[in-house]
């Protein structure tokens, strides 16, 4: 049965607390039991994407600087929390066929129940996708800073 959980944040300390609760429901429920836990990301440009990935990334204590991999398409992190300890970082933008995918690892990747895995732009990778994906989906809001987060599961 699909679930949707509907948020809003008006601005930065918002969307931290909204990462802090995501980061907190992966590390006690892992999405997956037989390979990563995913987070299927989508929206239009500007709308938080990149910024609610880098507030989890804060959670887990990546250390360095988290950005946007348009160009390298992943950016793996170490991190020690739960039972995991990878969090990648994926950007599907630039991806227009999944079998562009196949010599660069997203297999493995998929398969590793050690991974956090979320993948921005992933409507273009959708198809590779397990059925056990969490679907965000940012749009813009009212005002300025307000963003409406939509999660699928």
């Amino acid at each position: 049965m699909e679930k949707e959980i509907v948020l809003k944040s008006n601005g930065k300390e918002d969307t931290k607390r909204i990462a802090r609760d995501l980061v907190a429901t992966l590390l006690e429920e892992p999405s997956s039991e037989s390979g990563a836990s995913i987070l299927a990301l989508t929206g239009d440009l500007g709308s938080g994407k990149t910024q609610l990935i880098q507030y989890m990334a804060e959670e887990l204590d990546v250390k360095e600087p988290v950005m946007s991999p348009t160009f390298l398409i992943f950016k793996k992190y170490r991190i020690s929390k739960g039972s995991f300890d990878r969090f990648v970082h994926m950007d599907a933008y630039r991806i227009k066929s999944v079998s562009e995918l196949e010599n660069l690892g997203f297999g493995e990747i998929l398969r590793d129940s050690a991974c956090i895995l979320c993948i921005e732009w992933a409507e273009n990778v959708s198809s590779a996708l397990p059925p056990e994906t969490v679907w965000v989906r940012l749009e813009h809001g009212q005002g300025e800073n307000e963003r409406i987060i939509k999660f699928h599961t």
